[in-house]
């Protein structure tokens, strides 16, 4: 959670640079990290119930993907990566643990999201 608080904070400095843990925390800030945290989990818990996996390859292959841990030739640099981890104060298992869920959150969600819906007209009339 910590490690989620400060990167929510990091971000919303990008918009006000001043902003303190104190006040991100009194304006809601760190109870949505939890519950962001919170909602992550139980959709990669409930994805993993359903049958769902997201196997160390495919995790990865994220990481592989992500621009963060690129070195200057555009490919995957280990000490960068290592280097990335260690600021953010977050370890390897976490970050993979989290690339996981939302890998899950993706498979559980995105043929739900994609479903044809009913039309409007059809809807309101039922």
């Amino acid at each position: 959670v910590v490690s989620a608080a400060r990167a929510a904070l990091d971000q919303v400095r990008q918009q006000a640079p001043t902003l303190t843990m104190a006040e991100f925390a009194a304006e809601g800030g760190l109870d949505e990290v939890v519950r962001q945290i919170i909602d992550r989990m139980a959709l990669g818990a409930f994805a993993q119930q359903q049958g769902l996996r997201a196997g160390e390859n495919l995790v990865n292959s994220e990481i592989l993907k992500l621009d963060a841990f690129r070195g200057p030739t555009g490919e995957f640099d280990e000490k960068i990566y290592r280097d990335a981890l260690a600021r953010r104060g977050i370890s390897e298992a976490l970050l993979r643990r989290d690339l996981a869920d939302g890998l899950l959150e993706q498979q559980l969600l995105r043929p739900a999201i994609a479903a044809p819906q009913m039309p409007e007209k059809i809807a309101r009339r039922y």
